[in-house]
Formats: structure tokens, C-alpha cells, sequence
């Protein structure tokens, strides 16, 4: 068993014990862990006071102390040690001052059980340093051990509430991706020109850490050559594609890279049919489609030619992966060109061969690989005219890259609705759950005559339609949940009672058939609602209504009768 799995099983264990929710069981075990390993801080930062003509630095947000709590913990980055988790909770917040308790909590005990001087002065300085890049001017810092009654008083709590920097990788760990920009950034290196990117574009991202440090994922690279790197920090992109990773966990698995190609294949040509229908779509948004099966196609050709220089024969899913690529990008006058088919195809058809008997491959191997390298390229070819020929102008290219983001975002949300199963309408599946009349002949039928030893109403009440009708649709959405359709009563008042989204494997008969036992269970829902009010009818004073703590109080209000 790892580490990691161990101690998840130790927190689920936590979580059997005393009914925790996940992340409370797991911090209650960080706080409980050996206390030799941990080591309480106080950590001082003093704002300058603003000028009478300006506002004061606003006070530490969760936000910032999490930017602290990281800073810290990294800090260790180059000790002989790993890198401690850090909380950080405020004792004191003032506009000129604030005083963060934090605890260090490290994997085993540091040497002499506790931080020296000069360390206590770095981790002054990394907190210092982050509060000014986020924002905070003259500002000074110091950190000390801190005092046994500060901890005796604020450590449980914060502990469990404060702002905790994150896990510590288990192994070295990179994440390459496709990303979308939610604003306008501007990205640069020592040896590059700024570069301005506007907002909704894509581009390509790197996020990357070591073994025992931190698991950074508040900045995202724009190259792995520390000369030509970028950032850009994470708040301001939202994921669209992992391209390849390595996860920071041992217990998280690795997706093994012919089934990512062939995601990202999938993708590629969903994107060629959802342009091939849209007659807006210019020679600027067919590059940037272009260019994006481009890429595709030149990672499975780097795979193929990797593995033609270690003469091992790839995964038979790559092979017939690649030979898709090859069937469906070289066709004849693809790009307005005239292209070696036949050639092709026959490669494709040996790289079939190779993936149905891939023991089979003999001492060709490698000229056969190099062969469907050299195919790939023609691949790369056919796509790379279409850019060529365009001969975008640089403003082109721009405002084509924000349309075509927008494009693929498109395509994401439909593959993803597509996994959550079908959509559909409230008015498809059956009878209307939010018909107001559904309520009123509910009530009316069941309620008895104003002064009949039965009646559920007194005559200074009358029935709150609102409450009554909000708890129905509010029991219907739960009992539709309970067969995993997601219904929003909210949507009710819309044409057609708004979207329904069914599971995976649910056909719209079998929905129907869900919706239909909730609606018939109309009739013993609104007569319990009934009995309640009933049940309290005979605690109303003359000329007025029942008290609140009645029952069936909650579905009376007064009659304006």
C-alpha cells in the first residue's frame, strides 16, 4: 500500500468513526498528528499608514493568507527536508497590522525539533514578498515561535479553519494543456518581447513541480525554457484540454497515451463537423481548425517515431489510430492539392496489419515505423497548406483565434451534455409538476368547510400558496434526483417547463415513467400537507390564526377574505 493510499484509508477510517465529511476528518488528523512534527509560528506583517489623501491597504483576504500559506510551505524548497503543509489563521487583522498564526506541520521532525533564526528570517521574508506581489506596499515582516499561549488558545481553531497551503507532491509532475484566457493578459520573458493575449483565445500551457514540494497550481508556464518563460496565473484561464500529465499523487491514475491521442483525435474531428455546418466560417477560422488536427497529428507521429528508434512496436491503438489520421486527412485536392493516396492508404493498411498481430512484426519493424513517419508528414502537410495559403495578417490571426476558442469551448459543453446523458424538456416527459392548479385543487378538495369539526383551516386563514407550492416543487426535484434527473422547479414557468437532463443510460420512456410516479404522488404528499394544518387548527384564537409553533403553521397566513 503507498503512502498516499494509506493515508486516505486512514481518513475514511476517521470518517466512519465520527461521521467527518472528508476534508474535516482529514484536517482533524493533520491537527492530531505527532506534535513533534509540527511547529507553530506567528507571523507579524506592519502596513505603512496611507497618506490622509488615500485609503488604507485593505485587509488580508482568505485569498492572501492561502498566497502565504504556499509562500511558507515553499520556502523549504531547497532544504535537505520535504516541504512542510502550512496553515495560517489571523489573530489579529488591522488595517496597519496583522499577526497570522501558522503551523508548519513537516513529515518528520526537523533537526532539533524546532526552526532556527536564519530560518525564521526566510520565512518572513517569502511571507513578505508574496503580500507586496499581491498588491500591499511597504510592508514589513517578521517571524518568531510563537508564544505557548497562543497556541493553546487559537491552535485547534485554526487548524481547522484557516487556510492551508497545498499537499505536498509524492513525485515529480507536469500538466500540459489547452487552456482558454478569461481576460486579457500580457506574458514575457527576460529574452522575449511582451506579448499581449486577449481574452478567449487558446493556448498552449504548461503547469509543472518536484517531489516534496508544494502542488503549485496557481500559475500556469507559457514555455519549459526557463529563458522563454511566461505566466500566467491561473484565476485567469479556464481549462479546456489536457494534453498530456503527470499527476503529483502515486494514487492518481496516469491515462495512457494512445486513449489521451485518441480523445483529443475525437475532438479534433468534432471541430471539423461543427465548422463544416457553419456558413460564417471564414479562411481565418479553417487555419486555426487546421492547425489544431495539426497538432494532434504530430503528436501520434512523435509517438510513432519514438518508438521506430527504440524498435519497439507501439500500442495497437496508436496504430490504428494512426491510420484513421492517414484514411481521413490525405485525400485527393485536400487543400486544393494533388497528394500520393494510394501511397497512404497502403500505409495505412500495413499499420492495421501491425496493430491485429503485433508479435508478428518481424525485423522490418523499424523500416515500417519510419515509413508511417514519413506518411504522418504528408498528413502534417495537407493541413499545414491550408495556412499557407491564407496568408493571414497578424490582426487575422487574432481576432481568429478568439473565434475559434469560443469554437472549441462549443464543442467541449456538447461533449460533455453528451456524457451526462440526455437533455431534454419538463413538457416531453409527462404532466406539469409546477401547474398552480395542481396546488389549488389540492388544497381546495381536501381542506373541509370553515367551521366543520374537520375543517383544516380556521376563518382568519387561508392557505400560503407560495410556501405550499415552493415545498412541492422542491420534493419533486428531490424525488426526481433520487433516479439521477436533474430538474430546476425555477425553470418551471418557461414555455416548455425548462430543461430536464437525464443519467447515462436513461431513455426518455423510462423518464416518463420516473416523472409519472412523482406526479401521481401528488395526491398523498398534498394530503399529509392537509392533515398538518388540520392537526393545528383547533390552536387558533377567535378572529385570529394558529401561533407559529402550531402545527401546520408553516402553510397558513392570514385570510384576506
Amino acid at each position: 500500500m503507498t503512502k498516499n493510499s494509506a493515508r486516505k484509508k486512514e481518513i475514511r477510517a476517521r470518517q466512519a468513526a465520527t461521521g467527518e465529511a472528508y476534508n474535516a476528518a482529514r484536517r482533524a488528523l493533520d491537527r492530531d498528528q505527532d506534535p513533534s512534527a509540527a511547529v507553530w509560528l506567528r507571523v507579524t506583517l506592519e502596513f505603512d499608514p496611507a497618506p490622509d489623501d488615500q485609503t488604507g491597504p485593505r485587509l488580508l483576504d482568505p485569498q492572501d493568507r492561502a498566497a502565504v500559506a504556499l509562500a511558507i510551505s515553499g520556502a523549504w524548497k531547497y532544504a535537505k527536508i520535504p516541504c512542510p503543509r502550512a496553515v495560517v489563521w489571523p489573530v489579529r487583522l488591522g488595517a496597519e497590522r496583522a499577526v497570522l498564526l501558522t503551523r508548519l506541520s513537516f513529515p518528520r521532525p526537523p533537526a532539533g525539533g524546532s526552526v532556527t533564526a536564519e530560518e525564521l528570517e526566510s520565512l518572513a521574508a517569502a511571507a513578505r514578498h508574496t503580500v507586496v506581489m499581491r498588491g500591499r506596499k511597504s510592508v514589513t515582516a517578521t517571524a518568531e515561535l510563537a508564544p505557548a499561549a497562543d497556541v493553546e488558545e487559537f491552535g485547534a481553531h485554526a487548524a481547522e479553519n484557516g487556510e492551508h497551503s497545498p499537499e505536498i507532491a509524492e513525485r515529480d509532475w507536469w500538466r500540459h494543456a489547452l487552456v482558454r484566457l478569461t481576460r486579457d493578459v500580457t506574458t514575457g520573458s527576460p529574452y522575449t518581447e511582451p506579448t499581449h493575449h486577449r481574452a478567449g483565445r487558446v493556448l498552449d500551457l504548461w503547469q509543472t513541480g518536484s517531489k516534496d514540494w508544494p502542488i503549485d497550481t496557481t500559475t500556469w508556464k507559457t514555455n519549459l525554457d526557463v529563458d522563454l518563460m511566461g505566466f500566467v496565473p491561473d484565476d485567469a484561464v479556464t481549462l479546456v484540454e489536457v494534453l498530456e500529465e503527470m499527476p503529483p499523487r502515486l494514487a492518481d491514475p496516469v491515462e495512457p497515451t494512445h486513449a489521451r491521442l485518441a480523445r483529443r483525435w475525437a475532438r479534433a474531428v468534432a471541430l471539423f463537423a461543427n465548422a463544416a455546418g457553419d456558413p460564417a466560417m471564414t479562411s481565418a477560422d479553417w487555419v486555426m481548425v487546421h492547425d489544431h488536427r495539426q497538432e494532434v497529428t504530430r503528436a501520434v507521429q512523435d509517438q510513432v517515431t519514438a518508438a521506430g528508434r527504440a524498435e519497439q512496436c507501439p500500442d495497437p491503438e496508436l496504430l490504428r489510430l494512426a491510420a484513421d489520421i492517414l484514411e481521413q486527412i490525405v485525400q485527393q485536392g485536400a487543400s486544393g492539392y494533388r497528394w500520393n493516396v494510394d501511397s497512404t492508404r497502403t500505409v495505412a493498411a500495413d499499420l492495421r496489419a501491425l496493430a491485429g498481430a503485433p508479435a508478428s512484426a518481424g525485423p522490418g519493424l523499424r523500416e515500417r515505423l519510419w515509413t508511417a513517419e514519413e506518411a504522418l508528414s504528408t498528413a502534417l502537410q495537407v493541413d499545414g497548406a491550408v495556412g499557407v495559403n491564407a496568408r493571414l495578417r497578424p490582426r487575422e490571426r487574432q481576432d481568429a483565434e478568439v473565434r475559434f476558442g469560443a469554437r472549441l469551448a462549443a464543442v467541449l459543453d456538447a461533449e460533455r451534455a453528451a456524457q451526462a446523458g440526455i437533455v431534454t424538456t419538463a413538457e416531453e416527459l409527462g404532466e406539469p409538476l409546477w401547474d398552480d392548479d395542481l396546488i389549488r385543487n389540492g388544497l381546495f378538495d381536501l381542506e373541509g368547510p370553515y367551521g366543520s369539526p374537520d375543517a383544516a383551516l380556521c376563518e382568519a386563514e387561508n392557505w400560503d400558496y407560495a410556501e405550499v407550492t415552493g415545498a412541492w416543487l422542491d420534493h419533486a426535484a428531490a424525488q426526481l434526483a433520487g433516479h439521477g434527473i436533474r430538474w430546476d422547479p425555477a425553470t418551471g414557468d418557461q414555455m416548455n417547463g425548462g430543461p430536464v437532463h437525464l443519467p447515462e443510460g436513461m431513455s426518455l420512456t423510462e423518464a416518463s415513467e420516473r416523472w409519472g410516479e412523482v406526479y401521481d404522488g401528488f395526491g398523498e404528499w398534498i394530503a399529509d400537507v392537509v392533515e398538518q394544518a388540520r392537526d393545528g387548527a383547533g390552536q387558533a384564537p377567535p378572529d385570529g390564526i394558529r401561533p407559529d409553533t402550531a402545527p401546520g403553521a408553516r402553510w397558513i397566513t392570514w385570510s384576506t377574505a
